[in-house]
């Protein structure tokens, strides 16, 4: 019984890291970070008063 617990919780804290891998290198990566960019400058332009 405890190895099936220990199982368990290896494959939960191994499934958990790697999603945090993968959405922090998403969040690092440079597609995002000109869409961002696109965004926030959009936004920018769109807020300055004629």
């Amino acid at each position: 019984m405890k190895k099936t617990i220990n199982k368990t919780v290896l494959k939960i804290i191994g499934i958990i890291t790697i999603i945090l891998i993968a959405g922090f290198t998403i969040y690092q990566s440079q597609w995002l970070q000109d869409r961002k960019q696109n965004i926030i400058g959009t936004w920018a332009c769109d807020s300055a008063p004629n």
